[in-house]
């Protein structure tokens, strides 16, 4: 007999639970709305390239330049001097010495003016920049070394002027003077270079500048994104060319991807580029250029106009092109209906009830067509003004017809 209770005790405790569980889960098919984003882009190791003229020097001799790395100079204006005959080392050595010195006390009072004119502190200034510079060094950051032992020179200048009791002006026509007497002495010769045209000075010509051209740009192939790379590395060099000059409004990313990846890749479409070397955001561009495939793969060429801190430097990089984002509430593609003549889904409202909700009209579809993203709080025109949008962790119905 107790067992008999027993056994009936338990059959009620299962159906009962068996209820409880039906009576808290929904009783229809359902999907949870998640705010989704879909990302399609292609990544890998690519170049950077610009229009770029190198200068050379025909006259055999010593370049001796008169702007610093990175520095914009303007078309026709004076970037150096090339120097003929053997020059003497230690007059070189010592021409470069006067030089700086020359620029450090033209510039000491923009750059040490921020400090106060107590020498105590732009000692202290200086010792910083040291500290500084010391673990730029180390970093293998050699600009940001150079433009602080610049400071460094623009400081200690300064603190000259404090304590000497010589005149700036009458120290800069000493060195002025002992520099065309070293010019003289290194060689008869001596022939002004002028910037072709305006953009920035670099002494790193690496051989890939015709490459930056439009019409090299546009006539890229995958063996051209080979060879750009076998250049890079054999660092061979002409030796009569002494410098270049950049264009800095607009740089391009080129870069060798398979023909899977070129079919997202549409020229004159807008993108996303991310070049992790510099360690910047993304920032906005262009395809500005696709090849015709050669043996599976493509040339493409992405362009931007916008400034991206520490690239100027950069050839060979690690990029991301991102060619499709979209963001919005995910929402399963076999849930969508029409009703009087609007997209949307049923939602399942206290388990019992559906409503429905507007969706934009050609919202994305996923390539696989198992889910569509939709705008977040869309609401359409003449809805009433109590109409509440789909919105997130709504409860859509895969079949809203079985709801009566």
């Amino acid at each position: 007999m107790r067992r008999a209770l027993k056994i009936i005790l338990c059959a009620v405790v299962i159906i009962a639970l068996i209820s409880t569980v039906r009576y808290c889960a929904d009783p229809y098919d359902t999907q949870t709305v998640t705010y989704y984003e879909y990302q399609k882009s292609v990544s890998g190791e690519g170049f950077i390239l610009r229009e770029e003229t190198v200068v050379d020097n025909d006259v055999p001799g010593v370049f001796e330049p008169y702007v610093n790395e990175g520095e914009r100079v303007g078309r026709d204006a004076r970037i150096g001097t090339v120097i003929s005959g053997t020059p003497d080392e230690n007059l070189m050595r010592e021409l470069n010495d006067v030089n700086q010195r020359i620029e450090d006390i033209e510039e000491s009072t923009t750059i040490a003016g921020i400090y106060q004119t107590d020498t105590v502190r732009i000692a202290n200034a200086v010792n910083e920049n040291v500290k500084s510079m010391r673990q730029a060094v180390a970093d293998g950051d050699l600009n940001t070394a150079t433009e602080l032992k610049r400071e460094i020179g623009y400081l200690k200048n300064r603190t000259a002027q404090l304590d000497g009791s010589e005149p700036a002006e009458q120290l800069l026509s000493q060195l002025y003077s002992r520099k065309t007497e070293i010019e003289t002495a290194i060689g008869s010769v001596q022939e002004i270079v002028y910037a072709p045209i305006a953009g920035v000075y670099s002494s790193a010509v690496d051989g890939l500048e015709s490459y930056g051209t439009e019409e090299a740009l546009s006539a890229l192939t995958p063996e051209d994104i080979d060879s750009i790379d076998l250049t890079l590395n054999s660092g061979e060099k002409d030796e009569r060319a002494v410098c270049k000059i950049s264009d800095n409004f607009i740089w391009y990313l080129a870069a060798k991807i398979s023909e899977e990846e070129a079919a997202g890749v549409k020229p004159g479409a807008a993108v996303n580029i991310r070049i992790d070397n510099a360690n910047s955001p993304e920032v906005a561009g262009k395809v500005y250029y696709l090849s015709e495939p050669v043996d599976g793969s493509c040339a493409m060429v992405v362009s931007c106009d916008l400034f991206v801190e520490g690239i100027s430097s950069l050839r060979r990089v690690d990029y991301e092109v991102v060619l499709q984002r979209e963001t919005g509430l995910r929402i399963p593609s076999s849930a969508l209906r029409i009703e009087d003549g609007h997209k949307g889904v049923y939602i399942l409202i206290d388990k019992k009830t559906k409503s429905f909700r507007y969706v934009n009209d050609n919202p994305f579809r996923s390539e696989d067509d198992q889910y569509y993203i939709v705008d977040a709080k869309y609401t359409p025109v003449g809805a009433p003004t109590d109409y509440v949008p789909l919105k997130e962790y709504d409860k859509v119905l895969i079949e809203p017809e079985k709801v009566k």
